[in-house]
């Protein structure tokens, strides 16, 4: 395991990255990349956890990167894992696109280059409003370097449910999308998470995109809390084919 900081043109701040890298039995130069948003919350839990689940022999190889922030993560991740602004929210939100851009040409060149991470094989993954950014991610594919999207728990309610006015944006410029993106909540959740999560899964499917393909996964005993290893642990399985 590797910690270190990057610091951010585009967002005008540093982050915490945290890397692991599980190698398969016969190792490869580069691996897919799983990127883990609010990394200072989930990176030790979903990076053991992918440990006792996922054995070597049955994959290629994959990091998980965490990414997360020093001082006030609950202030930074509304800056950062939203757009556009809500202005119920008061300032200091709506950055989604410029941290889009740190992710895209600052962060990922970085991973190639110093730790051989395969760049066409990466996954973004977020719980709660960062559910919301990799659905955001996926509905921008002209700024989004991910070929795959885990979205636990999304906040699809943000600025009264813009989100699904850009998934109808979308769908009719999509098609021949060679990626992946898992829908996953808590049957014990608000509403306004596990039913609007259902409904983007639901439309996607409807859809009919080529080459898209769509994996969910709905806890029966899970509040919001409780959704987020299990969440991005089944939708690692389901982007690196372990089902």
């Amino acid at each position: 395991m590797q910690r270190f900081t990057v610091n951010s043109d585009s967002v005008g701040d540093a982050f915490d990255v945290q890397l692991f890298r599980q190698d398969a039995l016969i190792s490869i130069p580069t691996v897919p990349a799983i990127i883990l948003l609010d990394g200072g919350w989930y990176y030790d839990d979903v990076v053991q956890a992918a440990n006792a689940r996922f054995a070597p022999q049955d994959h290629r190889g994959f990091s998980i990167v965490g990414l997360g922030y020093s001082g006030d993560a609950d202030s930074k991740r509304f800056r950062d894992y939203t757009v556009p602004a809500d202005p119920e929210y008061g300032s200091g939100n709506g950055g989604g696109a410029a941290f889009l851009d740190f992710l895209a040409h600052e962060l990922l060149p970085l991973l190639a280059n110093e730790f051989f991470i395969d760049t066409s094989k990466v996954v973004i993954a977020g719980h709660s409003l960062g559910g919301y950014f990799s659905t955001y991610a996926m509905l921008h594919p002209e700024q989004s370097p991910f070929d795959g999207h885990i979205a636990v728990s999304p906040s699809l309610w943000w600025n009264e449910r813009s989100i699904f006015e850009a998934e109808a944006a979308y769908a009719p410029t999509a098609s021949d999308v060679p990626s992946k993106v898992f829908f996953s909540a808590g049957l014990h959740e608000p509403p306004s998470m596990t039913i609007l999560c259902q409904e983007m899964e639901a439309r996607m499917r409807e859809r009919g995109i080529s080459g898209l393909q769509i994996g969910s996964a709905y806890y029966e005993r899970a509040s919001h809390s409780q959704t987020p290893v299990e969440g991005f642990l089944d939708g690692m399985a389901f982007y690196l084919d372990l089902q």
